[in-house]
């Protein structure tokens, strides 16, 4: 993607660019041109979080409002992005992808019960999502492997595609903390670690998550 290109798919998706200084601007630039995420220095997983926080879930949200409550609700959804870009980094994949799938996930969940067909069921919120501008931050074949992560994701035990890996794992996580790990259900060696985590050790994953919570929280607020 050339600069005019970058120019554009900011001005476009962004939002509020007071939200945006350049480093962080420069992080989600870079990881769509294919540099991996450790090359990207320290502030990189924040960059990334607010990306969902700001623009991937909102996005979705425009489309496809997910108003369900419980433990397939919306908080689920913020804590399946912060889990997937966890997930993402660990592989030192570009977690942009691993985002859009963990906002469109449960967005056609109508109920908490055991549901296979939710997954499929989002699919045409994802090529909606992607036939608008916020598809240019993915290429075609990223755009089908979000695809196929949130249409199997109900369905799918094991995933080699990092996209799936982590949205699946992220997915999961939670889950595994309130009903039981179950190993042969994750795909990551990240994924597993964060699910087998006793109690006692959940702050250690948490405190990263909201730290980055107040953090946006309080850029939100000065710009008020």
């Amino acid at each position: 993607m050339n600069k005019k290109n970058h120019t554009n798919l900011l001005t476009a998706t962004l939002g509020d660019s007071r939200l945006w200084p350049a480093d962080h601007i420069d992080v989600l630039m870079k990881s769509i041109s294919g540099i991996a995420p450790s090359k990207l220095g320290d502030d990189a997983r924040y960059a990334f979080f607010k990306f969902f926080e700001t623009v991937a879930l909102p996005a979705v949200m425009d489309i496809s409002p997910i108003t369900l409550t419980g433990s397939h609700g919306i908080e689920h959804t913020h804590g399946v992005g912060r889990f997937s870009l966890d997930v993402s980094l660990s592989l030192d994949y570009n977690p942009v992808p691993a985002l859009f799938a963990a906002a469109l996930h449960d967005c056609a969940r109508q109920h908490n019960a055991y549901d296979e067909e939710h997954g499929p069921n989002a699919v045409p919120v994802a090529k909606k999502l992607f036939a608008g501008k916020l598809g240019d931050w993915l290429g075609k074949a990223e755009q089908k492997s979000v695809i196929i992560a949130i249409r199997d994701h109900t369905i799918g035990m094991n995933a080699k595609n990092p996209i799936s890996a982590a949205l699946w794992d992220a997915d999961r996580i939670r889950l595994s903390w309130s009903w039981g790990y179950e190993p042969e259900y994750f795909s990551t060696n990240e994924g597993r670690r964060i699910a087998g985590l006793p109690m006692a050790k959940w702050d250690s994953v948490l405190n990263v998550h909201n730290a980055m919570i107040k953090r946006l929280e309080s850029e939100r607020k000065s710009l008020r």
